[in-house]
Parts: C-alpha cells; structure tokens; sequence
C-alpha cells in the first residue's frame, strides 16, 4: 500500500535484490522480505539444490536448507534509491529515435562529460524484443550536483527514459535534465520519421 500499483523486483544470481515501484526504503524492504520468504517455502517443499548453485560442486544440502530458513531474516537495505520516468514526446509528434545513430553519438568523445558508459542490451536469439528494447547510458556524476556515483538511465526509441539509482529526488530531475538536453540536442541527426517506415509497419501502426 502506498506505492505503485505494480511493484516489480529483480532477483540477480548473487542473491542481490533491486525493487522498483515502492514509495521508499520500507516498503521496499518489505517487497524483499516477501521475495526471501518465497526462497524459504521452496526450499521447504525440498527443491533448495536446484535453487543454490555453487562453483564448488557439491554442497551439505544442511547448508543449503539453513541458507533457505534464514533468507527472509538476512535481508538488509543496502541503498535507497529514485525510480524516475520522463518522456520527451517524440512519439507523439510522430517521431521516434534511431537507436544505432544515438548509440554512436552518445558514445562519441564529445558526450564524455555527460555520458561515461553506453551499454547495449541483448536481444533473445530471435531478435523478437529488439525494438521495444533501448539503450542503457551512465551519466557522468561529475556532471551533477553532489552525486557519489554514475546514474543509470535507460532511453528507448520513443523519447520514454527511466531513471534508476538517483540518490534523491532531486537528483533524478538533474539527471532527466541532462539526458533530455542532451538528446535533443542530437535529435536532428538521430531522428526517424514515422512515414520513413516501410508502409506495412505503417499499416500495422494505423490499425492498433
């Protein structure tokens, strides 16, 4: 309660939980809490040793058992952190962004001082979630006000870009204002119209 109505939570190998869509650090504790306790009943119902993996091999299934039970009393908040979504509007207007050309631009050595990574996301071996997927980009903390670290901003073809691990509110707008300058400033050489398309894509679009 009090948060988005969808919280999601990503589950990463080493056991590291990341929350979106809660209001701040306790609910989002208590999201994880829940997600640890999911860990305990399945390893009640005896598949702990297809949910533990180990480098070593073989592991006590005691010790597995016991790092199950005791998942939902180690969970711990590590940092708190601004989900942020701002949309540039370009789908609106009846553009969308090039991905590949805002790729090579961000990555150029005149971005450097906003943008210090560029990260390209995968697609399944089909290539069937390509064009919903965009461009993930660390902007440069010494670009903002007081940032201890890089903030992440995930940018996609429609202007749409979230904000993820911005310490403070405050700092998730800086960041949206840095990213939204900059793109439109590359906007001119990256853009695509939306008759540019082939006419069947146009169809499909008109008729949804």
């Amino acid at each position: 309660p009090g948060g988005f109505e969808h919280v999601s939570v990503k589950v990463f190998k080493t056991g590291r939980l990341q929350t979106a869509g809660c209001k701040n650090g306790s609910m989002s504790l208590d999201v994880c809490k829940i997600v640890a306790s999911c860990l305990n009943i399945i390893a009640q119902d005896g598949n702990r040793e297809l949910l533990f993996k180990t480098a070593g091999g073989n592991v006590n299934p005691m010790v597995l058992n016991r790092l199950a039970m005791d998942a939902p009393l180690n969970v711990r908040l590590e940092k708190q952190s601004i989900l942020g979504v701002f949309d540039l509007g370009f789908k609106d207007k009846g553009f969308s962004v090039d991905m590949e050309e805002l790729r090579m631009l961000l990555s150029h050595p005149d971005s450097a001082d906003r943008i210090s990574k560029v990260i390209v996301p995968k697609s399944d071996k089909n290539m069937k979630v390509q064009r919903f997927q965009g461009l993930g980009v660390y902007v440069n903390k010494d670009c903002l006000t007081n940032a201890e670290n890089n903030v992440f901003v995930n940018i996609f073809p429609t202007g749409k870009c979230t904000v993820t691990a911005a310490s403070t509110l405050l700092q998730a707008t800086e960041v949206s204002t840095v990213i939204g300058k900059l793109i439109i400033d590359l906007f001119v050489q990256c853009r695509k119209r939306d008759s540019d398309q082939p006419a069947s894509k146009r169809q499909r679009r008109s008729r949804n």
